[in-house]
């Protein structure tokens, strides 16, 4: 092939039908006069197409009946028309992805599910597969793969108005040469399954309104136009058609062929890509030689074993099917935590010095963690008492939500239980906060010191103005008073409000780890160089004074120039090396950031003017922190050997600005009065990699039982309870009555919420706690909210 005249957009050359497999992937000169008869006998139902385009030339082309009669009409009125498929009975799997490795991997899995069949290519890399099935369904869609069903129809022959180029069957066989009954068959549960394993997302990057181009999706993405035309990454897209092209050849199992291989690749690249702007190095323009170079890179990677693999390598799942009937796994649940009890009691006996005894159970969710839970501490509780010992129980839960729900579970049990009120919390009963006066509770999480001796009450003469009549204290004494506290998972870091002694063991209910991380982000690049640095209050001559603040300032100009040598993204250790910061440097200006620190009054029973001068001072103080903790960060990743820090990272450039958020993260642990009891971790998610770091080394337990049937329990929040059951009926009767009854009904309720409208509430329902019995729980309620529309 002459490589110089396929110089240029290679939509204005005429280049051969035949391709680098041999076959001949476009379909020629096909015509709805000339191929309609052979479609028919083969089992399609063709419909003529308008010329150059996807829309069918007919008139209420879904219903009309397709025969030789209708065939000898529209072959006379529509003979030059392409040709279109109507789907039924054929089905097409319609893979609208620009990526063309998530093209290959969604056609990779319907092959590995549904077998090989006949393959469509218009606008590469889209295409369409092609199954039948012997009950038509209507047409179903995850992201940007469409199943094409009952009522629809594909262009098999024609002009795509896109390219300009006749719709290819690059496998070489069309649906002139395979009857539709050899096709694979597939069902809608079968396709269902398939739309279910999936990503839902196409990787394509598009300009905006301005026309400005957007970031790739992901990394190697190219960057595509409004048109989905490629304009930047232009290289790395022309690589990639090579890869895909010489795959494609060897899957086919074909002598490969430089010159047609990089026919194709070039003819790909351009119906594609921007061919308007020269390259990036602005020496000259695209051309076929580019196409032939790449083919040949990725041969002589092939020949020397190198060329990568497109195919995701098969994952094995070491899920094990659950055996256990609900039965069973209760009984082991029960006897897990029993022996848990027993060795807490042991342990406060014998004076709590050895290690606590520490479980998580992991257990399939509506198994009853809670309620078996309760009945043993329960009982653990009352031994404890009577032996004079440590018997005070800690919940931690996900909500305050879910905290009133456990109150009222634990209050079945007699014995006195109190929630934990944040003192920004809103008040039951009147919804101000528990706090009246914020301000100074602000202060002195600014200054990080206990909130109580700090803006409560200092002693017993020095309070705050609103201490005697103070929600947040009434709440304290009952705290102080319960046997059982229930409180939210954030109080679990810090030291909890009220009296926490005599407490004996802690449970808590579901995950947490999520709530472990923090964030904090209040410093930007710009800030380390222009920020005073004045040393606050610090003792010392006015000349030791401002040595230090030159020495800060050079250490932080250190850090600087290390984070923009970086860039966006975790901190890198080469950058540190580069600007000889070290764990000693670290040190250093941890100890000098230390000596900016201002006072740390307290403002309980000051008055206004000097509780205002003590807040200056602690939003003061509060920026010192995040110094301080920056620089922590830092010395603790340079101790190790990792090339990046991931607790240190650099934000996006603001636009307008130019300058970077600092952003510093890092791990809560569970707080020392909490960690050295026995704890009990009720969580049907438990990972050991996750939980460990926040609530420390425990014993894990992991139960799984077979759950056909439940019952939900909806509560006000994200949350929800679910309980298994055994023996419910499953006749076509019961399925009737649970969808007509009033467990549908309290279902709807709340899925008319979730479709974010209002719906009615039955007065006999409590507005706290509705519940809905199901069986096969996906099924019901997937019937609510087809109904919704209709209630």
């Amino acid at each position: 092939m002459d490589a110089g005249r396929q110089d240029g957009d290679p939509r204005n050359n005429q280049t051969s039908e035949k391709v680098a497999v041999g076959r001949r992937e476009s379909a020629g000169n096909i015509t709805f006069e000339n191929a309609a008869e052979r479609l028919l006998d083969n089992g399609y139902e063709p419909i003529p197409i308008k010329p150059g385009q996807k829309a069918p030339a007919l008139n209420r082309w879904t219903s009309v009946v397709i025969d030789d009669a209708a065939l000898d009409d529209w072959r006379g009125r529509y003979a030059s028309c392409g040709i279109g498929l109507r789907t039924g009975l054929l089905v097409g799997i319609d893979i609208d992805v620009l990526d063309p490795d998530r093209a290959h991997d969604v056609q990779a899995l319907a092959v590995r599910r549904f077998g090989e069949t006949l393959v469509r290519v218009g606008c590469w890399p889209k295409r369409l597969l092609i199954y039948r099935t012997e009950i038509p369904f209507a047409k179903m869609k995850s992201g940007q793969v469409e199943i094409l069903g009952q009522g629809q129809q594909f262009v098999a022959f024609g002009i795509h108005p896109g390219t300009g180029r006749p719709y290819a069957w690059p496998l070489g066989e069309t649906p002139l040469d395979v009857a539709l009954s050899d096709l694979p068959v597939i069902d809608h549960t079968e396709i269902a399954a398939f739309l279910a394993e999936i990503e839902p997302t196409d990787h394509r990057s598009i300009t905006d309104a301005g026309g400005r181009r957007r970031k790739a999706a992901g990394f190697g993405h190219p960057v595509r136009d409004a048109q989905g035309v490629v304009t930047d990454g232009r290289d790395a897209w022309l690589s990639l058609i090579a890869f895909h092209a010489v795959h494609d050849l060897l899957e086919a199992e074909d002598a490969l062929d430089v010159d047609q291989l990089a026919a194709q690749v070039w003819q790909r690249f351009g119906e594609s890509t921007d061919l308007t702007r020269p390259r990036q190095d602005g020496a000259r323009t695209y051309t076929y030689s580019d196409a032939v170079r790449k083919v040949h890179d990725k041969m002589r990677l092939h020949a020397t074993g190198a060329l990568p693999s497109r195919d995701r390598p098969e994952v094995a799942p070491d899920y094990a099917v659950p055996t256990l009937t609900v039965s069973e796994a209760r009984n082991q649940l029960d006897g897990e935590i029993a022996v848990f009890a027993e060795a807490t009691y042991a342990w406060h006996a014998a004076g709590g010095q050895d290690e606590p005894p520490k479980l998580a159970m992991r257990a399939t969710v509506g198994l009853g963690k809670s309620v078996i839970s309760r009945k043993h501490l329960s009982a653990l509780q009352l031994r404890l008492r009577h032996a004079g010992l440590p018997h005070r129980i800690v919940v931690f839960v996900s909500s305050h939500a879910l905290a009133e729900e456990a109150v009222a579970a634990w209050e079945e049990t007699d014995v006195r239980v109190a929630v934990v009120r944040g003192y920004e919390r809103n008040e039951p009963g009147t919804g101000r906060s528990m706090c009246r006066n914020l301000r100074t509770v602000r202060a002195a999480i600014a200054n990080r010191r206990d909130i109580h001796s700090s803006a409560c009450q200092k002693n017993l003469s020095t309070r705050c103005p609103h201490f005697a009549r103070c929600p947040k204290q009434e709440n304290r004494r009952l705290v102080g008073l319960a046997d059982v506290i229930v409180a939210p998972y954030d109080a679990m870091f810090q030291k909890l409000a009220g009296a926490m002694t005599g407490v004996g063991v802690v449970v808590v209910d579901e995950a947490c780890w999520q709530r472990a991380p923090t964030i904090l982000s209040g410093v930007s690049l710009g800030d380390l160089k222009a920020e005073l640095v004045s040393p606050g209050r610090a003792l010392g001559s006015p000349i030791g004074r401002a040595s230090r603040a030159a020495d800060l300032v050079a250490l932080r100009t250190q850090l600087h120039a290390a984070l923009k040598g970086s860039g966006s993204g975790p901190i890198k250790r080469a950058a540190c090396v580069k600007e000889r910061l070290d764990t000693a440097a670290c040190r250093a200006a941890i100890e000098l950031e230390e000596t900016r620190f201002r006072a740390r009054g307290t403002t309980a029973g000051q008055d206004e003017d000097r509780v205002n001068e003590i807040i200056e001072d602690a939003l003061w103080n509060e920026r010192v922190y995040t110094m301080v903790d920056l620089w922590s960060a830092l010395e603790t990743f340079l101790e190790g050997d990792t090339k990046s820090c991931p607790n240190l990272r650099l934000g996006e450039a603001n636009p307008k600005t130019g300058d970077s958020v600092i952003h510093c993260s890092r791990l809560r642990k569970m707080a020392p009065e909490f960690s050295h009891l026995p704890s009990l971790h009720l969580d049907a998610t438990f990972r050991s990699a996750l939980v460990t770091p926040v609530l420390g080394q425990m014993r894990e337990v992991t139960i799984d039982a077979t759950a056909p049937d439940m019952a939900v329990t909806l509560v006000p929040g994200p949350f929800s309870k679910t309980k298994l059951r055994e023996g419910l009926a499953t006749s076509t009767e019961h399925e009737t009555q649970v969808r007509a009854g009033s467990f549908s009904r309290s279902v709807l309720i709340t899925c008319g919420s979730l479709r974010g409208r209002m719906a009615p509430m039955k007065s006999w329902l409590s507005p706290t706690r509705r519940s809905s019995q199901r069986q096969g729980a996906v099924k019901h309620l997937d019937g609510a909210f087809q109904r919704g529309g209709r209630n």
